[in-house]
This record gives structure tokens, sequence and C-alpha cells, in this order.
């Protein structure tokens, strides 16, 4: 006797799919809390990775002006030396801060899921390598800073060293004038005779002029020779380009003349395989042609 449990079979499915669809619903909604607080995490770390990235564009750009020596050169670059120190320091700063949020999200991630293994350690090793990041960031900022000051002293020391001459030269200018034009007060001027009066300030003032003149022409001479300087590594680098492109050009054609050579004697190879193949093929069929004449002659 037969029993139609086709009834018991559905209320057993829907059964079982009740009891998955609670747990669907109970156990991944701590799971899915966990993925996003590692989702966070893991955004964070990113953006951070790039605002350091950043930072050190930044930084190189810095280090390359802080090493300026001429006055021209200082002249041009001060406000964005003074532009990119400011930056790089807020951003330091701000990189500090995401830097202790990240850590603390770590912390909190382990000590509310209890993450243990691979996964816990991969997120330590980010954080120490972002950790070193930044603090070699800063280091070189410091450096830059230290660069940027020790350039700074050498500045004012051309600058005291100018004032200092210009200073000098003015007063052997006025002494000098004032010897040649001075006359006793009891002396007595001829009737026909011009008297000379030159104010002391225009040997000074024609001094400086003539001083300032040469400053300024030095530094369009230096201004000059820097571009020069960028020319000429521009066409080195040119020139090194091209040799590598003629060395990699000759190489390949004596990989390419190697090649056809390997290719010929191959060729060679095939041609004389195939001729004494062509040899017993044509041995063959005339001993086959040769019975065959034999047969018909002797057996029909």
């Amino acid at each position: 006797m037969t029993f139609d449990r086709t009834n018991e079979f559905k209320k057993y499915i829907r059964m079982k799919g009740t009891e998955e669809t609670q747990e669907t619903v109970s156990i991944p909604q701590s799971k899915q809390e966990m993925l996003n607080d590692i989702k966070v995490f893991n955004k964070n770390t990113t953006e951070l990775f790039k605002n350091i990235n950043k930072i050190s564009g930044k930084l190189a750009k810095l280090t390359e002006l802080a090493k300026s020596k001429s006055l021209f050169e200082e002249q041009q670059t001060a406000p964005q030396i003074q532009r990119l120190t400011n930056e790089i320091h807020t951003n330091l700063q701000e990189v500090n801060k995401e830097m202790k949020k990240i850590e603390e999200k770590r912390k909190e991630i382990e000590k509310k899921y209890k993450i243990t293994g691979q996964n816990e350690n991969h997120r330590e090793i980010v954080c120490k390598h972002l950790n070193y990041l930044v603090k070699n960031t800063t280091k070189s900022f410091t450096d830059v800073l230290q660069i940027r000051a020790e350039s700074i002293k050498e500045q004012e020391k051309k600058k005291h060293k100018y004032s200092t001459q210009q200073t000098s030269t003015s007063n052997q200018v006025y002494q000098r004038n004032l010897n040649q034009f001075s006359f006793n007060e009891d002396d007595s001027i001829p009737p026909d005779s011009t008297e000379v009066d030159i104010p002391q300030s225009t040997s000074v003032l024609l001094t400086n002029e003539h001083l300032e003149q040469r400053v300024q022409g030095v530094q369009n001479i230096e201004h000059m020779l820097n571009e020069l300087l960028g020319l000429y590594n521009h066409i080195t680098f040119l020139v090194s380009t091209q040799e590598e492109m003629v060395r990699r050009i000759d190489e390949n054609t004596e990989e390419a003349v190697f090649n056809v050579e390997q290719g010929h004697s191959q060729l060679q190879d095939a041609l004389h395989s195939i001729s004494s193949n062509r040899g017993l093929i044509i041995k063959s069929l005339l001993i086959i042609l040769f019975f065959a004449l034999v047969f018909l002659v002797f057996f029909l």
C-alpha cells in the first residue's frame, strides 16, 4: 500500500526555507557589519597612501627649490617655497590625524570581532608600513627645512658682504671727492674761475647704480647659464636615448642576421633530407615497376 507524502515534503521544504531565511537574516548581520568596518579600514588606508604620495611629490619639488644658491633664484622661488612649505606642513598634520584614526579602527576591529590569524596580521603590517612612510616623509621634510635654513644663511652672508662692500666703496668715493673739492676759507677764488660744487649724494648714487647694474648683469648671466645648463641636460638625455636606440637596433640587427643564418642552414638541411627521400622514392618506384613487369611477362 502506497502513501502520498507530497504534502509532508512541501511542508518540510517550507520549514527548511524559513530556517535558512532566519539564519541569513541573523548570522550575516554581524558578518556584514564586520565587512563594512573592514571596507572602511581599507578605504582609509588607500586614501592615506594617496596623500603620502602627493606629499612626496611636493617634497621633491620643495627640495629642488630649496637647494637654490643664487640671488636670482632666491627672488624667483621664495614665494613658491613658502607656499609649498605651508602646504606640506598642513598635509603632514592631516596625515598624522588620519594615521591615528586608522590605528584606532584596526584596534576596534580586532577587539570587536576577535579576528586573529592572517587577516589581522595583514592589517597590522599595513599600519606599520604606513607609520614607516609617515615617519620617513616627516624626516625628509625636516631635512629640507634644514637645507632651506642653510641656504637662507648663505644668502644673508652674501647680502651682508655686498652691503659692506657697497658702504666701503661709497665712503672712499665720498672722501676722494671731499679732498679734491675742498678749499680753505682764507683762499681767494680768481674772478674768472668757476666755482665747482659736486654734491656727495651724487657720487654715492652713481656708485650704487653702477653696482646694481653689475649685480643685475651677473644675475642675468647666471639665469642664462641655468637655462643653457637645462638645455644641455635635455640634449644629453636625447643623445643618450638615441644611443640606446642605436644600440638596441644593432642588437636586433645582429639577432636578425643570426636568425637568417639559422633559417638558411635549416632550409639546407631540409633540402638535403628531401633530396635523399626523393631518391629513395624513385628507387622504390623502379623496383615496384620491375616486379610488375616480371609479373606481367611470366604470369600472364
